[in-house]
């Protein structure tokens, strides 16, 4: 059994995880991301024209009748954007600016998407020590490997793969590919005995901090589900090619659980 200490930690990890997914600015909220990188540009769904310039700014523009605010106030004409910039647009949505440098993202939240709506919790199964290893950081580097996203229609896309994870679980020695997913995202997406059954086909991730070569904890009672399973509109990586334990890993994030009235699995 855990330690009283541990125990908290992993409670306050569990709170910290519900607030990511399903809080005010929760994951499970977004129904759209768009990658904004050239002139008079548009975006399905929402209204308006984008326009980025030779400084690396981003301006946006909209008719008065297209029910657009920024900060409050309608827009009706052209403004300046920033990272962090919100618009609210027609039908409680709103939309959230990142990046820059010439290339801009729209994260586009709706309170009543109907993931979040229905999320009623993350289910999870009971936390088991056995499941904390102690595994060699193996760098890799230089090496890429191809994996599949989660986008419609499906699409491959070759990433950064700088390590292996060698670990030792119930007696067994495996090795699993740790990717970049994005910069400074190292990822160990990975499927198991129970994937497709218990928890998703898609796998789950063990998310690790920056790393070098050694040694390194994993604490697969907080392995997570991709964010795909809360919204279709995130372009998860699949696991790559070897990224599979013949094993049943009951530890960490299982499935989503939805209200009745949601419709969705509720297992």
């Amino acid at each position: 059994m855990p330690t009283e200490s541990t125990a908290a930690e992993y409670e306050a990890w569990r709170e910290s995880r519900w607030e990511e997914i399903a809080g005010p600015q929760g994951k499970a909220g977004v129904v759209q991301l768009a990658t904004i990188s050239g002139s008079n540009q548009t975006v399905e769904g929402v209204p308006g024209h984008w326009n980025t310039n030779g400084s690396g700014g981003l301006a946006f523009t909209a008719a008065g009748a297209d029910g657009v605010s920024l900060d409050g106030r309608p827009v009706d004409g052209t403004v300046a954007l920033e990272v962090g910039s919100e618009l609210k647009f027609p039908g409680e949505r709103s939309g959230i600016i990142s990046g820059g440098g010439g290339t801009h993202g729209l994260v586009v939240r709706a309170p009543a998407a109907a993931p979040l709506a229905g999320l009623r919790e993350i289910a999870v199964y009971p936390v088991d020590p056995d499941y904390i290893v102690e595994a060699e950081y193996r760098r890799t580097p230089g090496r890429v490997v191809e994996v599949g996203r989660l986008t419609d229609p499906p699409s491959r896309q070759i990433l950064p793969a700088p390590a292996d994870l060698v670990f030792d679980l119930k007696g067994e020695r495996y090795s699993l590919t740790v990717i970049e997913s994005l910069p400074g995202q190292l990822l160990v997406v990975f499927t198991d005995a129970t994937s497709g059954s218990e928890t998703p086909e898609i796998g789950r991730w063990v998310v690790l901090p920056s790393a070098e070569e050694g040694t390194v904890r994993v604490d697969f009672n907080r392995v997570v589900l991709p964010l795909h399973a809360f919204s279709p509109a995130f372009p998860c990586p699949l696991a790559p090619e070897g990224n599979h334990l013949p094993v049943p890993v009951r530890a960490g994030e299982r499935t989503p659980v939805y209200n009745a009235s949601n419709g969705a699995n509720d297992s």
